[in-house]
């Protein structure tokens, strides 16, 4: 997702954020999550393979990224946001298989699946996107694929021997876990990696599950 061009001269003066709307990991499942990606870790180690691996602490499942946003749209964006998360019951995930983006001929992304077991995600996702647009973002056109990166691949050497590791863990699959909220994220760059910091806290506060059809 992206913010419109802003005709203003004046707007390139104001100060912005590098936001996100996502929704975090339980302690518990992050751990199995750390472990996994320290498994990884190892059998790369003995490729030619070099992949980017992401920090744990900064792994989530993201919805909708807004990037570079104006800061005097971020309580916009917040009722939004708490608008459509009330409309939803608790989310029930299980994190299953790996695989990568856009495909292992030209990878970019390495990345595990999720299972949604409520079924609502999708609905999440699109209302979030048709929320927004009003406040001036353009949804991103691409197909929405909840998973988790757990690395990015900047070269194709010794993409064969990390097919192998990747497949070795095929099988993987987390506790099953409920997501209570949605967060809005604003993520500054460190040298040690991205912080994220809450903005906002958005509770799924139905008590029926989101039909389609809503």
């Amino acid at each position: 997702m992206s913010m419109q061009p802003d005709n203003d001269h004046g707007a390139e003066r104001r100060e912005t954020w590098r936001m996100f709307l996502a929704i975090p990991l339980p302690e518990d499942v992050r751990r199995e999550v750390d472990e996994l990606s320290l498994r990884l870790r190892k059998g790369a180690q003995f490729t030619p393979a070099r992949p980017s691996w992401v920090h744990t602490d900064s792994i989530h499942i993201t919805l909708v990224f807004l990037g570079n946003t104006p800061v005097e749209k971020v309580e916009a964006i917040k009722d939004a946001a708490g608008r459509v998360a009330a409309r939803f019951s608790p989310l029930r995930f299980e994190i299953k298989r790996l695989g990568v983006f856009p495909d292992w001929h030209r990878p970019r992304v390495l990345w595990a699946g999720m299972r949604e077991r409520t079924h609502q995600i999708e609905s999440l996702h699109r209302l979030l996107n048709e929320s927004l647009v009003p406040i001036g973002f353009t949804p991103e056109a691409k197909p929405f694929h909840p998973h988790l990166t757990l690395a990015r691949i900047k070269s194709l050497a010794g993409i064969g021997p990390l097919r192998s590791v990747v497949e070795s863990h095929m099988d993987y699959e987390t506790t099953p876990f409920e997501a209570p909220e949605l967060i809005l994220f604003r993520s500054r760059l460190d040298p040690a990696g991205a912080i994220h910091t809450p903005v906002g806290r958005f509770p799924f506060s139905s008590t029926e599950r989101f039909a389609s059809g809503d």
